[in-house]
């Protein structure tokens, strides 16, 4: 996950611009700053990208798959919009 929000030392000027810009509720946590039910469902499954809903957590991206955008900001968001997409679609049938 840090190879998509840094750069070698800041974070990319890029991902505060599609953060800022995203109509998604994004919050980045270390692992030290977890909600305990959350280090518990992570555990040993990160770095990952996670959704809370009202029925728990869901792994959205997996440590492999964010591998997969290679720090690419825009490859994230991309996907991270089609992931979204795909659950309101499925919600709604």
């Amino acid at each position: 996950m840090c190879e998509i929000t840094h750069n070698s030392f800041t974070k990319k000027k890029e991902w505060e611009r599609k953060l800022f810009n995203s109509k998604l509720k994004l919050k980045v946590l270390h692992l030290d700053e977890q909600p305990e039910s959350l280090s518990k469902f992570s555990n040993g499954k990160t770095p990952c990208v996670i959704k809370k809903g009202q029925d728990g957590y869901k792994f959205v991206f997996t440590k492999d798959e964010l591998e997969e955008f290679n720090g690419n900001v825009d490859l994230f968001f991309e996907a991270l919009k089609k992931t979204e997409l795909m659950s309101r679609n499925s919600a709604e049938k």
